[in-house]
């Protein structure tokens, strides 16, 4: 959990990409160990309740070669670019 601190207090657009292999170096145990550890496992969070693997997402590069981003927060800015346009529309501006 300390790798989404950032997503537990700002929000899903700092959810970053983690894997399994990266916890299971960081513990000392294998990917599947951390698998079967986590599998059907929930987390209850002032944001939620969040099952372990949607902390596991997998990493979009950054287009300028800086750090890379996690699917999940790509996904959730994607749906409010989409959910802002469809407001925009609902609302059309009235010409003279």
């Amino acid at each position: 959990m300390r790798q989404h601190d950032a997503f537990l207090t700002h929000g899903v657009q700092y959810l970053r990409p983690l894997n399994l292999r990266t916890v299971a170096d960081a513990i000392g145990m294998h990917e599947s160990t951390v698998l079967r550890v986590t599998s059907n496992k929930y987390m209850a969070a002032t944001r939620g309740i969040f099952e372990f693997k949607y902390f596991f997402t997998s990493a979009i590069a950054y287009h300028q070669g800086g750090d890379a981003h996690s699917a999940e927060a790509v996904r959730h800015r994607i749906r409010q670019m989409i959910d802002q346009e469809s407001r925009m529309r609902s609302f059309p501006t009235t010409r003279s």
